[in-house]
């Protein structure tokens, strides 16, 4: 269960069903939430800043997306930056001029 949330909840007099409408989700979604699941990371950032605190209060230790490269793990752009329109664009471009493939 997720308490720190169920918490910033209490405290906001967020609703479920506001917090789900804030982040454009469906409100079965934040009761999975509040049951222990991680958000997209664009919903961590979205519900973070509906209930004005810190994204890394609420989900100290969120689960990233992230793939293999020589044996190392790469995250995601999308747990670094709150969604693909923050990433600057000169990031774009050196992650596409250098990839090797799809």
């Amino acid at each position: 269960m997720n308490e720190r949330l169920r918490s910033a909840l209490a405290q906001r007099s967020v609703s479920p069903e506001s917090l789900a409408e804030a982040c454009e989700v469906d409100p079965k979604t934040v009761g999975r939430w509040l049951g222990g699941r991680v958000p997209h990371p664009r919903h961590r950032f979205r519900a973070a800043r509906h209930l004005r605190v810190e994204e890394t209060f609420l989900w100290p230790r969120p689960q990233p997306r992230a793939g293999r490269r020589g044996g190392e793990l790469v995250t995601d752009l999308v747990g670094t930056y709150p969604n693909r329109a923050s990433v600057p664009r000169e990031t774009w471009l050196t992650l596409l001029q250098e990839a090797r493939e799809t």
